[in-house]
Formats: C-alpha cells, structure tokens, sequence
C-alpha cells in the first residue's frame, strides 16, 4: 500500500470515529498527516503543496486534541481535511469535484455551526 491510500484510508477512519471520540479523531488525523508528509517527500511535482498541507494539519490536529473537546468540531475538521487530501491526490477531473465538494460541504457546517454559537465579546 502507497503511503497516500494509508492516509486517506486513516482520514475516513479518523471521520468515522469522530462521533464517539474527539481525541482519538485528532490522532488519527495527525497520524494521516504524518502519512502525507511521507508521501510529499517521495512525490515529483507537486511536492511543496504535500509538505506544507501536511505539516499544517499536523500542527493544528495536535493542538486541537489539547484543546477542543468539541465532537463536531472534530468531524467538520476531519471532513474537510480529508476533502483537501481528495483533491490534492486527484488523477482527474471527477476525483477533483469530488473532493472539493467534501471539503466545502464540512467547512460550510463548520461556519454555520460556529457562528450560531458565536456570542460578541
């Protein structure tokens, strides 16, 4: 198995989970993280987008793992960067509307669900 079908595999278990467990959700997510990074440096062309994508998730899943308890927080996260990993491993032109469409449908229930529970300072 390719160090990218790891990752997606990990990413839609790390979606799946995150409606029981916020924490193990975030892990699995920087676990997938760890897995693209691996795979952005083995790629040809489009390394930089697979380094930076996946340093930035790392970062920011294990920061939420200490910080946010939240678990629809953690499936919109999961969601869109699994939607991001779809369009970033595109081979065509499905694959890529595919992945767009995950990824804006999770970030859209993202931002209409934080900003319900948005109160001014």
């Amino acid at each position: 198995m390719t160090p990218e079908l790891i990752a997606l595999g990990i990413m839609i278990f790390s979606l799946i989970i995150s409606l029981w467990k916020a924490k193990v959700s975030f892990t699995s997510t920087a676990i997938a993280s760890l897995f693209f990074i691996i795979y952005g440096l083995s790629a040809g062309e489009f390394k930089v987008f697979y380094l930076v994508s996946g340093s930035v998730w790392l970062l920011s899943s294990i920061f939420s793992a200490f910080h946010e308890q939240e678990r629809w927080y953690s499936l919109t996260f999961s969601g869109t960067v699994l939607g991001i990993m779809v369009t970033l491993l595109s081979k065509n032109y499905l694959q890529f509307l595919t992945g767009w469409e995950v990824m804006t449908v999770f970030a859209y229930a993202s931002i209409g669900y934080y900003k319900r529970e948005w109160k001014p300072p």
